[in-house]
């Protein structure tokens, strides 16, 4: 009985949005693919629960194509989603700005997520594309300019 109990309990806090806590701000590494296959870090800052800033830093592991995208966005406990959208590139070699969404792990520290364009902005520029992210380190490094 015990065993079935715990096992209702681990499958319910595996499933159930209300029990996670949503992404941490800090550090993350991200590997991600569309037409190329990526890298990048992502900074993630957070002055409220639900609202993020930050930076992706993108750079395809089968070309030169790179760049920094500042992003901005919010997290929706109700559906336990990530949505980021990206505001400015610096520094890029074709990449364009992304539209990004992830399912949060309970613990705050995994991204699994898909992208795509920007609506107005890069829409049938942008390849769709998937993404994955682990959570490295709280520290939330200022972008250099």
């Amino acid at each position: 009985m015990r065993i079935l109990a715990l096992s209702c309990f681990l499958l319910a806090t595996a499933i159930n949005p209300a029990l996670a806590k949503g992404p941490n701000a800090g550090t993350w590494s991200v590997i991600g693919e569309d037409t190329q296959k990526w890298k990048a870090k992502l900074v993630l800052k957070s002055d409220e629960p639900d609202k993020f800033a930050g930076y992706f830093i993108w750079n395809s592991t089968t070309s030169d194509k790179g760049g920094t995208e500042i992003i901005s966005g919010s997290y929706d406990a109700t559906t336990n989603k990530l949505s980021l959208i990206g505001r400015e590139l610096r520094d890029a070699h074709q990449i364009a700005q992304g539209s990004y969404s992830a399912a949060v792990s309970n613990n705050g520290k995994e991204l699994d997520g898909k992208w795509g364009g920007v609506p107005g902005v890069s829409e049938g520029i942008a390849s769709p594309g998937f993404w994955k992210a682990k959570w490295v380190s709280p520290k939330t490094p200022p972008l250099s300019k």
